[in-house]
């Protein structure tokens, strides 16, 4: 069997086994991204390969995982690998899939950074973020690439989600100070970050119960729970934030299109000002961030 011909019988599957109306570019799509994750190669490669001779164990792996997809998992575990902001990471199933909307997050962040590097006149040597509820690591190791000369550190309450993040720290040649912690419980007593960053649990209890399939039945639930109203998370982080945040530090958040009010009065209550809000490519809220005063 040739690669061509695997690639067909792939898409064939997908169409005539996946629940809902799909076409054929979905199906394509999906297809194409099993066999560049499968044989660890990149789009252009695939294509300029098709003639390759595929032998049957190879064969029968890609057919198993589109299987798995056409049953409803999602592709990026089935692959065990996702891109994110032009990065590519390794996920499993401890792990949240990184949604583009992130990247606002992401953007946010490093515009702020970039701020306060520019401000003191240093290269940025000495000033420390923190990311919470870090996760696979995607923000925290996107800062450092993009910023090597800062010091970046990241905490989840999940050790099977920091395997998952150390992995993707080496990969990317990313030096991060990882803790196991709730939060800032272990935090190391002193530690004063100029940024803290955190896309937290925000799915309320009534919208966890609505989520769609591929989403409930299979992203892990710590991740994604974030209290009865959504906000638990929002309101723990920024209580905590005024002992391991420096005056005139950031915090920013990623946020359900819902919750910007309410995140905003949980800021302000707790000493925050320069209050913003950032849709994402939807014109959804998606990003708040603050200055601790």
């Amino acid at each position: 069997m040739t690669l061509a011909s695997l690639r067909k019988e792939l898409i064939s599957i997908y169409l005539n086994n996946s629940s809902g109306g799909v076409d054929t570019r979905e199906a394509r799509s999906a297809a194409d991204t099993i066999l560049c994750s499968y044989f660890g190669m990149y789009f252009s490669k695939l294509i300029s390969s098709l003639d390759n001779e595929i032998a049957a164990d190879d064969a029968a792996a890609c057919i198993s995982m589109v299987k798995r997809v056409c049953a409803g998992e999602p592709v990026q575990y089935v692959c065990g690998r996702t891109e994110f902001a032009g990065r590519d990471f390794i996920i499993d199933k401890s792990v949240l899939i990184p949604r583009p909307d992130t990247e606002f997050l992401l953007n946010e962040a490093l515009a702020r950074i970039r701020c306060l590097i520019d401000r003191s006149s240093a290269s940025g040597r000495g000033l420390e973020v923190l990311d919470l509820c870090t996760g696979s690591g995607i923000i925290a190791i996107s800062i450092k690439s993009e910023i090597p000369e800062i010091t970046v550190s990241a905490s989840d309450v999940s050790e099977s989600a920091l395997e998952i993040a150390r992995l993707n720290a080496k990969k990317h040649n990313a030096v991060i100070d990882f803790y196991l912690s709730d939060l800032f419980l272990s935090i190391p007593e002193g530690k004063c970050f100029d940024i803290i960053v955190s896309n937290p649990p925000y799915i309320s209890d009534e919208e966890f119960e609505s989520l769609d399939a591929s989403v409930k039945c299979f992203e892990p639930e710590l991740a994604l729970k974030g209290g009865l109203d959504g906000a638990d998370f929002y309101r723990r982080i920024t209580a905590g934030s005024a002992e391991f945040l420096k005056k005139g530090g950031w915090l920013c958040f990623e946020i359900g299109d819902t919750q910007a009010d309410t995140v905003t009065q949980i800021m302000k209550r707790e000493g925050f000002a320069e209050l913003t809000v950032t849709c994402d490519i939807e014109g959804r809220d998606r990003v708040v961030c603050g200055k601790l005063e």
